[in-house]
């Protein structure tokens, strides 16, 4: 089941005594996998985020503002803090030399590929050394284990977008400090790539098209016979 990474990030989950905020997905930039779910604990912590890991909450439509979660706020005080497994963007700032404290003591075990999806919406996307667009959102599997599959990239201007759909096997880098994304693809290939108008587009046949125009760029999802679910 395909699900917009925007819908995820503006949902609450709906607790067995409550509900709270799902603030940010964590996702790995070589993977794609997504590795945990931003909580936000709200008024019951007051500051405290918590990564609670997908496999929680499988597959979920994600379409109203609420979803339904088999948990209580005992399962949710019990996650581990989000400085667990901070993300590159936090991880920069500790390693800032205007940076004032102590270093976390988890700071040795960073993961240098952990993305902050959130962030990432709003990054340019760059094809050979030029710039053709900016992440607009992003389609996230949720099935057994959580994919960003998709970033949903806008190529055109604020009064006429222009979107197409991304393959995250495509990524070749992604840049904090540049708040860029680097892909394998060129100019030429995206101007071919058909425009994305709809979650409806998104079906086999249509990943088989993308498959074809991007030359099937190696990935752990992206190979024949694996693509739509």
């Amino acid at each position: 089941m395909y699900v917009r990474a925007s819908n995820i990030l503006n949902s609450n989950l709906r607790l067995q005594d409550g509900k709270k905020a799902i603030r940010d997905l964590l996702v790995d930039d070589k993977s794609w996998q997504c590795l945990h779910v931003v909580v936000d604990t709200g008024d019951w912590l007051p500051g405290r985020e918590v990564l609670l890991s997908p496999e929680a909450l499988g597959e979920q439509p994600f379409e109203e503002n609420i979803t339904p979660a088999a948990l209580s706020r005992a399962d949710i005080e019990a996650c581990d803090d989000i400085t667990a497994d901070e993300p590159v963007s936090r991880q920069k700032i500790y390693s800032m030399a205007s940076y004032v404290g102590p270093l976390p003591p988890w700071s040795c075990d960073w993961n240098p590929h952990l993305r902050s999806v959130k962030e990432l919406l709003g990054y340019a996307v760059a094809a050979h050394g030029t710039e053709d667009g900016t992440v607009a959102d992003a389609f996230v599997w949720c099935g057994d284990e959580w994919t960003l599959r998709y970033l949903v990239v806008d190529m055109g201007s604020f009064f006429s977008p222009r979107l197409f759909l991304l393959p995250t096997p495509i990524v070749h880098e992604v840049t904090w400090d540049e708040r860029r994304i680097r892909i394998y693809a060129n100019r030429q290939t995206l101007s071919v790539v058909p425009e994305f108008e709809g979650m409806e587009q998104l079906t086999a046949g249509f990943e088989s098209e993308l498959h074809r125009i991007y030359q099937g760029r190696p990935g752990s999802w992206w190979r024949e016979g694996e693509r739509h679910g």
